[in-house]
């Protein structure tokens, strides 16, 4: 599956080039989750949850904290790290926030995000984090395939490679480095906080943290689409980078160390708690004297 989804996404960017078209390269995200369904739908029809993780299992709360995980990861990642540096570094640099999508994109560009991370999800967390899992164990699939992940996204460098005659290692790294930690994140998340249940969780952040990334951007004066990977001078990237792994590593530790169903009874407790006190208020007042 992996290598179908390679060849069909190199067939729509070198060969037919829809990355240059309104579609972008919707066809292979749309081909290759359809496959991938297909296949466990006909063949292992029991296994969509258990094993590409479309669950309803919790459901309510994956959302949720799928939300605010994908935005954690925009604001610490890409935002705070202009802030930062705009207040420490150089105030005299001007902050924008641009909006890079017409209206009439807004909603195409989130349903293609939106197929992309189902496409993706199920095929590195789901199908083969559980296919390395049952052979190397636990730990090793989320490694092996975030590793995996990482290195899916050089075809955008290659791309450039092939547009400009210049390969932009820098770039290259840095994203395959990005996107491979990302995979460990989503990857631990999948493994220990959902309990292999789920996966509907990173499927949120990622449709969120791709389409934030692609239309919406808060940078000094060069705004481009995509990850913010082009950083003014090495200052402002080790900036950015050192909060990415900060929140990466507190991300990874957090969602290893404590499960859902914990956080979930957490929140309703801390929420019950004000309502009862409140109750306990109005009803001392309607008291007779």
């Amino acid at each position: 599956m992996v290598i179908v989804g390679v060849l069909l996404r190199h067939i729509d960017v070198f060969v037919l080039q829809m990355d240059d078209t309104w579609m972008n390269i919707l066809p292979c995200k749309v081909l290759s989750l359809v496959i991938l369904l297909g296949i466990f739908w006909y063949y292992r029809r029991d296994q969509i949850g258990p094993v590409l993780g479309l669950s309803r299992s919790n459901l309510r709360t994956h959302i949720i904290l799928g939300v605010a995980l994908g935005i954690t990861i925009i604001l610490m990642s890409n935002i705070v790290s202009v802030f930062v540096y705009q207040l420490f570094v150089d105030p005299s640099l001007s902050v924008v926030l641009e909006v890079l999508l017409g209206p009439e994109l807004l909603v195409y560009t989130f349903i293609f995000f939106a197929i992309n991370a189902v496409y993706e999800e199920t095929l590195f967390r789901g199908l083969l984090q559980n296919a390395f899992r049952e052979k190397h164990g636990p730990a090793a699939g989320i490694l092996l395939s975030a590793t995996v992940f990482g290195f899916w996204h050089l075809i955008w460098p290659l791309q450039t490679f092939l547009v400009e005659g210049v390969f932009p290692l820098r770039t290259a790294a840095v994203m395959v480095i990005f996107s491979g930690l990302l995979g460990v994140v989503f990857g631990v998340y999948y493994e220990k906080f959902s309990g292999r249940a789920a996966l509907v969780g990173t499927i949120v952040a990622h449709t969120l943290i791709n389409y934030i990334n692609e239309g919406f951007k808060v940078a000094f004066d060069t705004v481009t689409q995509g990850p913010d990977l082009s950083f003014i001078n090495p200052i402002h990237m080790a900036i950015g980078l050192t909060l990415a792994l900060g929140t990466f590593s507190f991300l990874i530790v957090f969602f290893w160390k404590f499960r859902i169903e914990e956080v979930r009874d957490a929140v309703k407790k801390a929420y019950r708690k004000p309502v009862s006190r409140l109750k306990t208020i109005q009803f001392r007042r309607n008291m007779p004297k």
